[in-house]
């Protein structure tokens, strides 16, 4: 009887060692799985903002903030001044039973008192039959280019600093834009 007794205190103490082995090696995983996870968490791996789109959406916007202050401060102390020309162009298309509609706006950048805004309003009849000249000069071929409005505004923003050259002694128009644009 006293073998089995010792067998039997032989088992429990066995058995508590193997249960005291497996319930350390527990807390000791759960330990350094929340040590590691401390870590990781310190270093920001579980921030949303952290994946790729987002962190290519925060370096776009952080580059078009940084060229916006740029553009600002490089036109410090200047104020931009726009016009619309009204009524809207229209022209037939050279070659072309095709019409082309156009509302233009122009714009100054250093035009604090207007002047050439003014001088704009002025001469509205000699811009207009220019810019008329212009789009009756266009080709459907020309349409068909990629670049084709970017090419018309810069040739637009020419002929209005020409004939205000020719009139007036200066141009001063810097950029030309549409506020319509219709080929039909």
């Amino acid at each position: 009887m006293a073998t089995q007794e010792n067998t039997e205190d032989g088992d429990i103490t066995s058995k508590r060692s193997k249960s005291k082995i497996v319930i350390l090696l527990a807390v000791g995983i759960i330990t350094i799985g929340l040590v590691v996870a401390g870590i990781l968490y310190g270093l920001g791996f579980f921030d949303q903002s952290l994946d790729a789109e987002s962190a290519i959406a925060a370096m776009d916007s952080k580059e078009r903030a940084d060229l916006q202050q740029e553009a600002s401060n490089a036109r410090a102390g200047t104020q931009a001044s726009y016009h619309e020309i009204t009524p809207n162009l229209i022209s037939n298309i050279s070659n072309s039973r095709q019409m082309i509609q156009l509302k233009v706006a122009v714009m100054t950048a250093y035009d604090e008192e207007e002047q050439i805004i003014e001088r704009v309003k002025l001469h509205d009849y000699p811009i207009r039959s220019a810019f008329l000249q212009v789009l009756s000069e266009q080709t459907e071929e020309m349409m068909l280019q990629p670049e084709f409005r970017e090419s018309l505004a810069l040739r637009l923003k020419n002929t209005i600093n020409e004939v205000l050259t020719e009139i007036e002694g200066s141009g001063g128009v810097e950029a030309v834009y549409f506020t319509e644009f219709l080929i039909q």
